[in-house]
């Protein structure tokens, strides 16, 4: 007995405390056993009792669970194969997740889209087995595949707005390939043929949108990867720049999209008989290979123009900061009881986001957090050991125009406010997307007029390329309307500027200012040319771009 309840207390699991119990619970008292093994209970007394007489003293009984299973292996192949075809799903460039298996095994799955939902995909699969194979097949249950869809997780295609116009335009050029290749395929085409030919455009679409702007670099080899000789203007010399390495490389995947075009056109004439329909059709590969072309020529850009910033950056001092500006979408007024007459016709609040970028001071070893009324500047991030800081300004209107007087007012008050709390500041770098109230002569022209009101020099204006002027702007207004929400859901409303300040000021690192301009017409000047330029260097008494 004293060996037994030894053993017992040794034990780590409660099956196995039962096993060796029931050897002596059915021949000795549970007051007998008491006196060995203190603690034990009245349950677990009957219990091992109940293990004894019911499967034998000590005997080990499996714990291990049988899962009940309701379906043939061929059912759940066939709707897996049907969901994994290109009809439903669509290969991400980038991605995966992980599925860890029952038997500690763990698989490594690309991340995917379903173009359909999740209701349609079976409504879909129901009509598909009833017209290929009637009777002689049964599809699971509805309810079994939801389960399968929801454990076989993937992204939902959803629609989007607000896409810039070379990447809506050049993604679209991509469908309109495969519908013609599609259309091919009616008329002769091989289905070999077709699957190779939307496998190499579907890896050429990936390549576009993931790879191609990390290959992009100003000493590449490849001629389609050097940004400075692929932007190099074949007229003008003044916008030329000679490369100091040979350009006698090619890219295989960009090579992969030229082939697979190649291919499209030679299909298209040899099983394409008639003549109106044929010269049509090469027609509009031509015209989504344009779209394609154009696409790629604006990632090219947007790359190079980049740089611009990360040069401004590695190269930011105690006396210099680089600034990004832009104009939010204008904010409908909103209450939060709202009626009919006042959901119509609103007039949209104007507000512009400045986002004020600084290198931290080597002296100082603190970074205060930012508040709303905060005179210094919060941490932002750091890289490459340099700690950089920001603040945000915000300045709302009830009535402006969005034009260079608007922005040069901005900007007089945004280096007024930099000065109070940054007194060594005397150099500014700007940065804006293409819109007309920047990129025009009238606030091109206002560096000199700025600099004698404020004392603040502008080195550098540089502008994003069309459409991919995405940037930090955007995200703090994204914040911000958030805590605007919040607020009109207080039982509040947002329908001026002054409430949007007060509905707004909450959101941590942002000094929100209600603002008018008083007569925001002014006199237009013409700069014949001034939109082909993008980057401005600007010294005291000359002008360098």
């Amino acid at each position: 007995l004293t060996s037994l309840a030894e053993a017992y207390n040794n034990a780590q699991h409660w099956t196995v405390r039962r096993q060796i119990l029931s050897i002596m619970a059915n021949d000795l008292t549970f007051s007998m056993i008491l006196v060995f093994i203190p603690g034990l209970t009245a349950y677990r007394f009957n219990m091992a009792r109940h293990h004894a007489y019911f499967e034998g003293k000590g005997v080990v009984v499996s714990d291990t669970k049988n899962s009940t299973i309701r379906y043939d292996d061929y059912q759940l192949e066939h709707f897996i194969e049907f969901i994994v075809s290109p009809h439903i799903c669509t290969d991400l460039p980038f991605g995966e997740k992980e599925r860890h298996l029952s038997t500690g095994e763990t698989l490594l799955i690309p991340s995917t889209i379903r173009n359909l939902a999740p209701q349609r995909i079976i409504t879909q699969y129901y009509n598909y087995c009833k017209e290929h194979y009637g009777d002689t097949f049964h599809p699971l249950g509805r309810s079994s595949l939801f389960s399968i869809l929801n454990e076989c997780s993937a992204s939902t295609r959803r629609s989007l707005q607000g896409l810039d116009s070379f990447s809506a335009e050049g993604s679209t050029a991509f469908d309109i390939l495969f519908s013609i290749v599609d259309g091919l395929s009616i008329i002769g085409l091989t289905p070999s043929d077709a699957g190779e030919l939307k496998r190499d455009l579907q890896n050429s679409r990936n390549y576009l949108k993931s790879d191609y702007k990390v290959h992009i670099s100003s000493d590449s080899p490849v001629p389609d990867h050097c940004s400075a000789f692929a932007l190099s203007d074949t007229v003008n010399k003044c916008w030329q720049h000679s490369c100091d390495h040979d350009h006698d490389k090619k890219c295989d995947r960009c090579e992969l999209l030229e082939t697979a075009l190649c291919k499209i056109r030679a299909f298209i004439e040899q099983y394409q008989t008639d003549a109106g329909l044929r010269d049509r059709l090469i027609y509009r590969v031509q015209q989504q290979v344009q779209y394609i072309e154009e696409w790629k020529a604006h990632l090219l850009r947007t790359v190079h123009q980049d740089q611009a910033r990360i040069d401004i950056l590695n190269d930011l001092d105690n006396e210099t900061v680089m600034i990004h500006v832009d104009w939010a979408m204008k904010w409908l007024p909103v209450k939060y009881r709202e009626s009919t007459a006042n959901h119509f016709a609103k007039r949209g609040l104007s507000w512009h986001i400045a986002y004020v970028i600084r290198k931290q001071s080597s002296m100082s070893s603190t970074v205060c957090n930012s508040s709303p009324n905060s005179e210094e500047i919060g941490m932002k991030y750091s890289s490459n050991r340099q700690i950089f800081q920001h603040k945000i300004f915000c300045h709302v209107f009830d009535q402006c125009v969005q034009n260079a007087k608007t922005v040069t007012s901005i900007l007089r008050h945004i280096f007024l406010r930099l000065q109070q709390t940054t007194p060594d500041l005397k150099y500014v770098h700007l940065r804006s997307d293409n819109a007309g109230c920047y990129h025009s002569a009238e606030a091109l022209l206002s560096i000199e007029t700025l600099f004698k009101e404020t004392g603040i020099w502008i080195k550098s204006i540089d502008f994003c390329d069309p459409q991919s002027g995405k940037g930090p702007c955007d995200r703090i207004a994204a914040v911000i309307k958030c805590s605007i929400r919040r607020f009109i859901n207080e039982k509040n409303n947002c329908t001026n500027a002054i409430e949007f300040l007060m509905a707004a000021e909450q959101t941590n690192g942002i000094e929100f200012y209600a603002s008018e301009i008083p007569n925001p017409h002014m006199e237009k000047v013409e700069w014949k040319g001034v939109k082909q330029i993008n980057n401005i260097k600007y010294s005291q008494g000359d002008t360098t771009s």
